[in-house]
C-alpha cells in the first residue's frame, strides 16, 4: 500500500509529466484513444490512479468497519447507562424503604433531594406564540422540483454542481 503522504507530490509530478506531453504534442487531445495510449505508456497516470484508488477503497472499507464497530460500542455504552441508571432507581428504592434521607458510605454518600419543578408539555400546538421555537429548513427536493417546472423560487437558485468521478469496484 502507497503512503497517502506522498500521493498530492506524485500527483504534481503526473501532472507536470501530462502537461510536457500535451505541450509536446497539442493534436494528441483529439484523439482521445491515441491520448490514453500515450498517457499510460510515457507518464505515471495509470499506476498513480491504482494507488489512489487502493487507498481509497482501503479507506472506505475501514469507514465501514469503524461505524459497524461504532454501532457495538454506543450499544454497550447505552446498555452501561442503562444498568447505572437502574443501579441509581434501586439505591434510590432501597433508601426510601429504609426511611433514610442520607446515607454515608465509603466510597460516596448518598441523598435524597426534594423533587424539582419541571415543565411538561401536554398539548404543544396549544402554546402561545414566544413559547415555542420553529426551525425554517429548505426543502431542497421541492425546490428543485419548482426550478425545474421553470418556476422562480426567491432566496434559492438552480446552479451547476462540481465536476465529480464515478467509480465502480470492479
Amino acid at each position: 500500500m502507497s503512503n497517502p503522504k506522498y500521493i498530492a507530490a506524485d500527483a504534481e509530478t503526473v501532472k507536470a509529466q501530462i502537461a510536457l506531453l500535451l505541450s509536446a504534442y497539442p493534436d494528441v487531445e483529439d484523439d482521445a484513444e491515441l491520448l490514453a495510449d500515450m498517457l499510460e505508456g510515457e507518464t505515471n497516470l495509470n499506476g498513480l490512479l491504482e494507488r489512489i484508488m487502493s487507498i481509497k477503497f482501503n479507506d472506505e472499507d475501514m469507514d465501514a468497519a469503524l461505524e459497524l464497530r461504532g454501532k457495538a460500542i454506543q450499544a454497550r455504552r447505552e446498555r452501561y447507562r442503562a444498568r447505572a441508571d437502574a443501579m441509581k432507581d434501586l439505591a434510590l428504592s432501597l433508601m426510601q424503604a429504609a426511611k433514610l434521607d442520607k446515607i454515608e458510605l465509603t466510597e460516596c454518600t448518598l441523598s435524597i433531594r426534594k423533587p424539582n419543578k419541571r415543565v411538561e408539555i401536554s398539548d404543544a400546538d396549544a402554546l402561545p406564540q414566544g413559547y415555542y421555537r420553529t426551525d425554517k429548513i429548505a426543502d431542497k427536493k421541492a425546490i428543485a422540483d419548482s426550478f425545474k417546472a421553470g418556476e422562480s423560487i426567491p432566496g434559492a437558485s438552480y446552479v451547476d454542481g462540481s465536476e465529480g468521478l464515478t467509480v465502480k469496484r470492479s
